[in-house]
């Protein structure tokens, strides 16, 4: 990412999933900013070190007198009332109540949340726990983590979205993430993307850490034109490359997204690269096939991008091109800018579900912000 910062006038780095929120660091010399992701790399390999907490350590030394009680009242089955935020509830309840199924689970304690009812005075739900204490506690921490996360992962998008430092305008925002989501409703930070015309493009480990809801960093990456793609192991590494190698080509010309299913084909409108007639084109272009992670209802995806004189042609799978990592395959060519071209894909899935294939296409040369989708 440091090699491009000479194409923009200010790159920055910021890790989401810590334990203590981090300040976005805004940098304008390419000097700052390389040491800046090498120190957020050092602090991400120590953050993984696993530690005792301090609770843990006290509950574990039998030499303090205390400790002889402190499982006392550990088998009585106890009622305690909590309340949570609203904005939290569907972090903690997770997509169809995956989250708070585990929760109830592996804590072996009955969780029961108001269903649209706050605490008179206050906009927050109750929560009724009933088990043992330590269970309790258990999932109260738990809890206690969840809202954590929810706040600091949106708060982070505030203070970008609300930052005094640089202009939103034509922004290029690149994640890559472990761990999903919790909620589903991001259509506000959505609304400010798309009002700055901020684009996402996010790739997504297929083997999350935890969270349950993927389909929200998909919607956002969607609908700012950007693209979300699911790879794991070595192929997310790679998707995330191609995804910071667009930087040197900011300028998206073709931005096309198509509802499908079974097998068919997608013709795109014709087109011509943004640079002047004379001149060769060296753009970058990625096609996604899924809109969740990659499963065995997808067959096959070939394509074919070449001008309308059949004079210069790209074609998928090739000798020349690069492979499908995850859902993504993405690759590059010399486009002529006084050709016009198509792009022509054949798809294959074993079912009659819908499928959702995005397309893009970048450019080195100025091109005005492509429409976006309906939202």
């Amino acid at each position: 990412m440091v090699y491009y910062v000479y194409l923009y006038p200010t790159m920055a780095n910021v890790r989401f999933d810590t334990k203590q929120e981090e300040e976005i660091e805004y940098h304008t010399d390419r000097r700052f900013h390389k040491e800046d992701v090498r120190c957020a790399g050092r602090q991400g390999k120590e953050g993984t070190k696993k530690q005792t907490p301090p609770h843990a350590q006290a509950q574990n030394s039998n030499k303090d007198p205390a400790n002889k009680n402190a499982t006392k009242g550990d088998g009585e089955i106890l009622a305690i009332k909590v309340l949570i935020p609203s904005s939290a509830v569907a972090a903690i309840i997770g997509e169809c109540g995956v989250v708070m199924n585990t929760l109830r689970k592996d804590h072996k304690c009955q969780i029961q949340i108001s269903k649209n009812e706050t605490y008179p005075g206050t906009l927050e739900q109750i929560c009724i726990m009933k088990g043992s204490l330590r269970n309790i506690l258990a999932v109260i921490e738990s809890i206690q983590e969840k809202i954590r996360m929810k706040c600091a992962d949106q708060n982070l998008f505030q203070k970008f979205l609300n930052n005094g430092n640089v202009s939103l305008c034509g922004a290029q925002v690149l994640i890559a993430v472990k761990r999903y989501p919790d909620e589903s409703d991001v259509s506000d930070i959505i609304s400010q993307l798309r009002d700055n015309h901020v684009m996402v493009r996010i790739a997504v480990d297929s083997i999350p850490s935890g969270g349950s809801n993927s389909a929200s960093l998909y919607e956002m990456a969607y609908q700012t034109n950007g693209y979300c793609a699911f790879a794991t192991g070595s192929d997310l590494s790679i998707t995330f490359d191609w995804m910071t190698s667009m930087l040197q080509n900011p300028y998206q010309f073709v931005a096309q997204n198509f509802l499908v299913s079974g097998t068919g084909r997608i013709e795109l409108a014709v087109f011509k690269t943004p640079k002047p007639p004379g001149s060769t084109d060296w753009c970058l272009f990625a096609v996604t096939v899924q809109n969740h992670t990659l499963d065995n209802s997808f067959i096959s995806m070939n394509y074919t991008i070449e001008s309308t004189d059949r004079s210069s042609v790209f074609k998928f799978p090739s000798d020349n091109s690069a492979p499908l990592y995850g859902t993504e395959q993405t690759d590059d060519f010399i486009f002529y800018s006084s050709l016009s071209y198509k792009w022509t894909i054949d798809y294959q899935y074993n079912n009659d579900e819908p499928q959702i294939i995005e397309c893009r296409m970048y450019s080195e040369s100025y091109h005005d912000f492509v429409p976006l989708p309906d939202f």
